[in-house]
């Protein structure tokens, strides 16, 4: 990962940054936890949204959404490439 950052306004948080993905199986589902800059207990997935895209690759976008398992957000995808590539990323979440 790189250095991300976060705002925070309330209780409201949004955060971006940049990470590197590495796929191992083509056309499968890919997932990646991020960790909260600011701690939130999710009840459902919904209580965290974002996306990301690769900007080197067609299509290979992301949805982000709460992992509420782990108190995280996950970032999921089905990967279009499977070589090394930067994913850029942006997400928000009210803190519970």
């Amino acid at each position: 990962t790189y250095l991300s950052t976060y705002l925070r306004a309330g209780n409201f948080v949004v955060a971006f940054g940049k990470v590197d993905v590495d796929p191992t199986v083509p056309a499968a589902l890919t997932q990646l936890g991020i960790s909260l800059p600011v701690a939130s207990n999710f009840a459902n997935d919904f209580e965290c949204c974002g996306v990301a895209f690769a900007s080197g690759i067609a299509g290979q976008g992301a949805a982000i959404l709460g992992d509420a398992a782990n108190n995280r957000a996950e970032m999921n995808w089905i990967s279009a490439d499977i070589t090394n590539q930067p994913m850029f990323f942006v997400f928000g979440y009210r803190i519970i």
